[in-house]
């Protein structure tokens, strides 16, 4: 959007290999901690999870042992993701914002 002249330079299919090779390896990599340490678990009591998904919350409700350490890894996977989202999609607005405000002529915009 900021050089549309320049896109299919700057976008080639190199680029868009890496884009996608590195939401596949964020999106495979940030849950595995989580899960690896839920699985090491110890689990008591009655074994069925009463959700149509299998969530993390009511799997750490069936273990018998202490789970702060997982949720508040849990937590901070999930913070991270939350807010990085938000920061890339704000910084790419606010550089869209910029190009338009900075067209010289209200006709260009």
């Amino acid at each position: 959007i900021r050089s549309p002249l320049r896109y299919s330079i700057i976008m080639s299919s190199f680029v868009y290999g890496q884009l996608a090779a590195w939401s596949w390896a964020i999106g495979l990599v940030l849950p595995l901690v989580p899960v690896i340490l839920i699985s090491q678990l110890n689990y008591c009591g009655s074994n069925v999870v009463d959700h149509f998904f299998c969530d993390i919350l009511p799997l750490l409700r069936l273990v018998c042992n202490r789970t702060q350490l997982n949720e508040m890894l849990s937590f901070f996977i999930c913070t991270f993701i939350l807010v990085g989202s938000f920061t890339l999609t704000m910084i790419s607005y606010a550089a869209i914002l910029i190009t338009v405000l900075g067209i010289p002529s209200s006709k260009g915009r």
